[in-house]
């Protein structure tokens, strides 16, 4: 049992796999022989090597012995990861995350006891407005972005990575800073760049094959694209290239067998994923299918002109996009190469000491040789011969741990066990404790929830609290499910308002067994922010902009800016990666009694009720859709905190997006 395996393997030193067929992967021969590993590090490779007294032998007579494969593209969630052990995925590379956690999760691969793959970070992804995703750092000059960076840094990050919208001059800044501190930066073209722009602007390594196509062409034109003449600038100067095919494989052909896939899924991939099915299946159809075979056929070509021009080529999944699952998606990856006419054995180099070696590891992974890690796989097939032999490996060893067939396909149901409890509780009341209020008279209560990729990601309770003293403060409690791996998520969050400006606020969050606090107080002119985690000092900032809210997500904010704002600009101090920054907000209040608010980060609509409580809200953050409703409501045996008739729906049936239903 795969749970069970670290504490009773913590007590051996070796693993001496004997009598495979070992395949080094650089460069030098395969051979018939033996491997020492001793404490997860290579200690010796030959034929015929004793072995030692102690520790665990393996028998390998019959097996192939590989470096485990590396994946160079995901999104690394820690519930995922009997999955990546289960394919021989070792290391992959996370292109972008929510930066504490990302951060806690490497520093627990690092531990000998940890199950899952070793992580390789860039934390989190640099982005312009709006952000593509939500756990984006924006950036909007070269002067922010080396700013950024250096607290990126600070974390010991081991790449950059930026996403399309961010601006050319923040990209070259960047990337600049990048090189300074030996760091490569990775990503997809930026907006507006052709493909040898991007690189001059200073990406190492472009994700995706779309720069490669001529201006205004698409990858289903009635035409092939011809692309002669952008291969070389692929080739030239060291640079490197990620197809990411799968990514587009995926959604173009149905999943054999959704209900076991989405099995291995916690909730909020099983409503994302199924409501991709769904849409592709009622908007497309069978044109869309189509076209999809036609734009994956054009690729793989490309693929196959890429590789026989010598281009550096590094394989990634993608993981978790939709129907994209976490390890076996490598695997998907490695055999659209081949089906392109990658040679078997050379997309196997390519997850193993080619991607080693790209992406800035080749010292201590990637190949079979002393003083790498011992972080291996043993097949039953020759993979140089069938690329699919790699899929289900008979034995993987990582930090000096083995783990059997058996081990990693029981540790996958149990996986199953888990995420079937999960979808279960999801569907049962989310109970959000009581608030602590200050003193003065509560206007009104509610709970609202907060819904996102189909599915409930949380529940926050809320109060309006009128005090003696003219301030207002706006208080609430927030619960955020559990997952597989990680423990439920609890927020408090208070702002004062007074005057239309936050004259103090308290952010607490509990997650992961750490305690992060945030608090703001404004003394004269300035508004003063102090940070601390689990009980120590951090820092301390300032600024001296009229701060009108505090944006954390919560219902709060729609409401400071219903009760408090007039229509037209204001200032919202808002948590970048848990640093404090000022974003621009519009405001303006619709004909109908819609609040349709410009954010920092995207598009915010909410509509109120006449006691002055939020009704429901939808908020676009990147390619995401967030949806708060009100559950309840309590006026407090008064008439709550009233509105004026302009900022009320004009009609029955009017809905957040502006329309009639």
């Amino acid at each position: 049992m795969l749970a069970a395996l670290p504490t009773l393997l913590l007590a051996v030193q070796a693993v001496f796999i004997d009598g495979g067929t070992v395949h080094p992967m650089d460069g030098t021969p395969t051979f018939a022989g033996d491997v020492l590993v001793v404490d997860g590090v290579i200690t010796a490779v030959g034929p015929e090597l004793e072995p030692p007294d102690g520790g665990e032998v393996v028998d390998a007579r019959g097996l192939h012995v590989l470096p485990g494969l590396i994946d160079g593209m995901i999104h690394h969630d820690g519930e995922h990861d009997p999955l990546y052990t289960r394919a021989g995925v070792v290391l992959a590379r996370d292109m972008g995350n929510d930066l504490g956690r990302v951060i806690i999760s490497r520093a627990r691969r690092a531990r000998a006891d940890a199950t899952g793959p070793r992580l390789f970070i860039c934390g989190a992804v640099l982005d312009g407005l709006p952000p593509i995703t939500t756990k984006a750092v924006v950036v909007r000059t070269a002067e922010e972005a080396e700013a950024k960076l250096s607290r990126l840094m600070e974390l010991q990050v081991d790449f950059i990575s930026t996403h399309t919208g961010i601006p050319h001059d923040a990209l070259v800044g960047a990337s600049g800073a990048a090189r300074a501190s030996g760091l490569q930066v990775w990503g997809p073209a930026p907006r507006g760049a052709g493909l040898d722009q991007a690189f001059k602007l200073g990406l190492d390594g472009l994700i995706g094959l779309d720069a490669f196509l001529p201006d205004r062409y698409g990858w289903v034109a009635d035409e092939a694209p011809d692309l002669s003449e952008a291969i070389p600038l692929a080739v030239d100067d060291g640079r490197a290239v990620m197809p990411v095919l799968n990514a587009v494989a995926a959604r173009v052909r149905l999943p054999s067998d959704p209900a076991e896939t989405l099995a291995l899924m916690g909730p909020h991939y099983v409503a994302q994923w199924s409501a991709e099915l769904e849409a592709r299946e009622r908007l497309g159809g069978p044109s869309y299918y189509a076209r999809g075979q036609l734009a994956l056929m054009r690729q793989q070509e490309l693929l196959a002109d890429l590789y026989g021009a010598g281009a550096r080529l590094v394989p990634g999944s993608g993981a978790p996009n939709p129907w994209v699952v976490p390890g076996d998606g490598l695997h998907d990856e490695l055999a659209l190469w081949v089906s392109a006419g990658v040679p078997p054995g050379e997309a196997l180099r390519a997850a193993t000491f080619g991607a080693a070696t790209l992406l800035g590891f080749g010292d201590k992974s990637g190949s079979i040789d002393e003083g790498k890690l011992g972080d291996l796989m043993l097949v039953s097939g020759d993979p140089r011969i069938d690329i699919t032999s790699l899929r289900r490996p008979e034995f993987v060893i990582l930090r000096g741990q083995i783990f059997s067939k058996g081990d990693l396909e029981e540790s996958v149901q149990e996986l199953k066990h888990r995420q079937s409890e999960r979808r279960e509780a999801a569907t049962k009341e989310l109970v959000v404790p009581e608030l602590e209020l200050p003193e003065g008279e509560v206007l009104l209560a509610s709970v609202v929830q907060t819904d996102a990729y189909g599915g409930r990601i949380g529940m926050e309770r809320y109060a309006i609290v009128a005090g003696d003293d003219g301030r207002t403060s706006y208080c609430s409690r927030s619960v955020i499910p559990a997952s597989a791996t990680e423990g439920e998520s609890r927020i408090q969050f208070r702002q004062v308002i007074q005057n239309n400006r936050v004259q103090e606020f308290a952010f607490v969050m509990d997650a992961q067994g750490s305690k992060i606090e945030i608090q703001g107080i404004r003394v004269g002119g300035q508004l003063r922010v102090e940070r601390r985690v689990d009980g120590l000092y951090l820092d301390n900032s300032s600024t001296t902009e009229a701060i009108a809210l505090i944006d954390t997500g919560s219902a709060t904010a729609p409401l400071v800016v219903a009760h408090h704002l007039a229509e037209g600009s204001l200032k919202a101090l808002y948590f970048d990666d848990l640093e404090p920054a000022v974003a621009n907000w519009e405001l303006e209040v619709k004909a109908s009694g819609i609040l349709a608010m410009m954010t920092g980060e995207g598009p915010m609509v909410a509509l109120f009720e006449q006691g002055g409580a939020l009704s429901k809200m939808e908020r676009t953050r990147g390619n995401t859709v967030i949806r708060q409703y009100a559950v309840s409501v309590d006026l407090m045996g008064g008439d709550g905190l009233p509105l004026p008739p302009e900022r009320l729906p004009s009609a029955a049936g009017s809905d957040v997006s502006g329309g009639q239903k």
